[in-house]
């Protein structure tokens, strides 16, 4: 088994604090932190850094999430790496 980065991947959408709608209306560039996004829904109209900082807790349990399972298949990998390694030793048990 080899570390899968592409596993642990993700997508989460960003939702409007106001009405919890996950669509936005922007202008062509967004890559500014200051660019201004507009709910398609509501038409609720904030900056991307506030749309995230909105999103925060929502953004933190996701990367929680991720990082707990990257950790554990790491974790897995490591252990399997060693007992390869060592197979056949008869002083040396992986456990």
């Amino acid at each position: 088994m080899t570390f899968d980065a592409k596993k642990h991947s993700r997508s989460v959408p960003l939702m409007c604090p106001t009405c919890g709608g996950t669509e936005f209306e922007h202008a062509e560039d967004v890559t500014a932190s200051d660019a201004s996004v507009r709910c398609a829904r509501c038409g609720l109209e904030l900056t991307k850094d506030e749309l995230i900082r909105a999103n925060q807790e929502n953004l933190s349990m996701h990367a929680k999430e991720v990082a707990e399972g990257a950790a554990k298949d790491l974790t897995q990998e490591l252990r399997d790496t060693l007992r390869r390694a060592f197979s056949g030793s008869k002083n040396i048990r992986i456990k």
